[in-house]
């Protein structure tokens, strides 16, 4: 594997992961899920200096649109159906560049 397509899949895992951990503690009485959105949304920003060619550079501007639409969230319920819209794109994304005859 190339070290461009290696450090790609790992970017990807990192966020993937750090979204996790924010689904994880939606339902902790902490602001532990916010911080880990807020870590989700400061790893994104640093794609494009990190990742300047990317095979998922669309995917990648889908998340940062989808991050900023979204409005303060209030409550759990919100905050939870919101990351797992994001989760989803992640799960569709995945599939999409999984390698073909699996």
């Amino acid at each position: 594997m190339r070290l461009v397509e290696e450090l790609e899949e790992r970017f990807f895992d990192i966020l993937l992961r750090t979204l996790n951990y924010a689904i994880e503690f939606t339902e902790d009485r902490s602001y532990a899920s916010l911080r880990f959105m807020d870590l989700f949304s400061s790893l994104l920003d640093l794609q494009p200096m990190i990742l300047r060619e990317t095979c998922r550079g669309e995917f990648y501007e889908k998340l940062r649109e989808k991050l900023k639409s979204r409005q303060v969230m209030e409550g759990r319920e919100s905050r939870s159906r919101f990351q797992r819209e994001i989760l989803d794109m992640f799960i569709g994304e995945w599939r999409r560049t999984l390698p073909t005859g699996l």
